[in-house]
């Protein structure tokens, strides 16, 4: 979830909220690392970061203080209950091949620690990339019907847009299916986004990258039943281990927000012996969150006009009503 709260920047506001929400670490969510297009026609670019704006946010942290580290040290800080503060940690979700290709590059070239979450079906070559096939609907027509769904016109940038949700909602609450989406734009296509499992483990073998687990097939995992929740999380940290030859002790949940993902989850990822798992619940990490290892929040991070200060403390403060630490 993108935090896009209409409180407008104030310096003195922006302290306030930093001093009460600022916790010792910050995890950030993001995608892709790619050169965004113009104009923005679907919520998909929200999807990216460019590798200069992402190195730029590296340089304003770095400057401010902030200590970048892997996702083990950061559990080893909240285990042993280690004195710290201005910790950043960087998580990438799905398994992109511009996590690759581009995030790569950044990294190593400033040296910074980094997670990819690796949903299995991608490197599987079973991904449903729907988003992405509905991103060419708008892009390729001037209007679309589905019949008395609805017809919409998709002529302006701001019509696609609108269109481009107004389809999604359609399409998640199962009302179309991709059937309808590639009537009108034929079948699907290798997009070539994802990485191989050639390239996932190219990735893994480099030092500043960890490989964590992410799903079989990116599931809303409360929607399941316990033994399917239960398959999706176990047989992905299996192939993941098989295949790279290494232990997978991190977990992303696909979908983690209330609603998606809770307390089963929370205890099963434990039981399956994740060192720890994240949410997409809006929030700084706390040195109380040691007791909630499975359930640790992340700051969206998307190329915005937005100050990093708001980003990572305003809109949490908002976005969580003042409750400082946020699990159920």
């Amino acid at each position: 979830m993108r935090l896009r709260s209409a409180i407008q920047y104030n310096p003195l506001t922006s302290a306030i909220a930093r001093r009460y929400t600022q916790g010792i670490a910050t995890v950030f969510m993001l995608h892709r690392v790619a050169k965004l297009t113009r104009p923005r026609i679907t919520p998909n670019e929200d999807l990216k970061v460019s590798p200069d704006y992402l190195a730029e946010i590296i340089q304003t942290l770095r400057r401010r203080g902030h200590t970048f580290l892997s996702l083990d040290e950061l559990h080893d800080v909240l285990v042993h209950k280690r004195p710290a503060k201005k910790l950043v940690v960087f998580t990438l979700d799905d398994g992109y091949r511009d996590n690759l290709t581009q995030a790569l590059p950044v990294f190593a070239a400033t040296g910074v620690p980094f997670v990819v979450y690796v949903t299995n079906c991608f490197p599987n070559g079973t991904a449903n990339l729907w988003w992405y096939e509905l991103e060419k609907l708008v892009r390729q027509n001037d209007h679309v019907s589905f019949g008395n769904l609805g017809r919409y016109r998709l002529r302006t940038p701001e019509e696609k847009w609108q269109g481009f949700m107004q389809t999604r909602t359609l399409f998640l609450e199962k009302k179309i299916g991709l059937d309808d989406i590639r009537a009108h734009i034929g079948p699907a296509e290798d997009t070539g986004l994802c990485m191989s499992w050639d390239e996932v483990s190219e990735l893994a073998r480099h030092p500043l990258a960890t490989i964590g687990a992410h799903t079989m097939s990116h599931p809303v995992l409360r929607s399941l039943p316990n033994d399917e929740a239960y398959n999706e999380i176990a047989l992905s940290k299996q192939e993941l281990e098989s295949r790279l030859n290494r232990k997978v002790e991190h977990f992303a949940y696909p979908f983690g927000e209330r609603k998606e993902a809770g307390q089963r989850e929370f205890d099963l990822t434990q039981q399956l012996g994740f060192k720890t798992a994240v949410t997409t619940r809006p929030g700084n990490v706390f040195s109380e969150h040691r007791r909630f290892l499975t359930a640790l929040p992340r700051i969206y991070l998307y190329e915005n006009t937005h100050t990093l200060e708001k980003t990572m403390y305003t809109d949490v403060l908002w976005a969580n009503k003042f409750k400082r630490i946020v699990v159920l």
